[in-house]
C-alpha cells in the first residue's frame, strides 16, 4: 500500500510525541532570554511536523525567532551549513552567536569551527568528564549541567 510509510511515519512520530517532557522552566527562561537576545533552534529532527508540535506543546515556538530543522534542509549536524542557515536566519554572525548543544562532535566542535562561542550541556550525558577526556576538538567554552544555567553566562558573556 503506497500510503503505508506515511501512516507508520504518523504512528511513529505520534508515539515520540507523547514521550518527550520538556522541563517546566524551559519557557520561563527563554522568554526572558528573549527579551535581551534573538534565539534560534537548530534540529536534527527527523520529522518537522513533530519537531514543531512538540514546540507548540511546550509553548517554545513562539519565543524562537528562528527554527532550523534538518528535515528541512536536507541536512545535519555536523554539517556547517545548518549552522550557517541559522546564523543567517537569525540575521546574525557567528562571532556572535552562543551555540548551545549536547553534542561534542556534532554541536560544540562545528559550532567553534564557524566562530561561534559554544555551551554543552550535560543534563543527559552519562559522564561528562570521560566524554570530554574521549573528545579531540575544541573545548567548550562554557559547560552547564541544565538550560537554567544559561541565563548568567550570557548575562556575563
Amino acid at each position: 500500500d503506497p500510503a503505508l510509510p506515511a501512516i507508520l511515519t504518523d504512528v511513529h512520530m505520534g508515539l515520540l510525541t507523547g514521550l518527550v517532557r520538556t522541563p517546566a522552566h524551559h519557557a520561563p527562561l527563554l522568554a526572558r532570554l528573549g527579551e535581551r537576545f534573538r534565539l534560534g533552534l537548530c534540529s536534527n529532527f527527523s520529522h518537522s511536523p513533530t519537531a514543531l508540535a512538540i514546540l507548540d506543546a511546550a509553548d517554545l515556538r513562539a519565543l524562537l525567532d528562528a527554527i532550523v530543522i534538518s528535515h528541512d534542509h536536507g541536512m545535519r549536524k555536523p554539517r556547517p551549513e545548518i549552522f550557517q542557515s541559522l546564523s543567517d536566519a537569525l540575521g546574525t554572525r557567528a562571532a556572535e552567536v552562543v551555540h548551545v548543544g549536547d553534542n561534542l562532535e556534532a554541536d560544540i566542535a562545528v559550532a567553534a569551527a564557524l566562530g561561534m562561542r559554544t555551551v554543552w550541556i550535560t543534563r543527559c550525558v552519562g559522564d561528562p568528564d570521560a566524554a570530554l577526556a574521549r573528545y579531540a576538538g575544541p573545548r567548550p567554552t562554557w559547560t552547564i549541567g541544565d538550560l537554567a544555567e544559561l541565563e548568567a553566562i550570557l548575562t556575563r558573556a
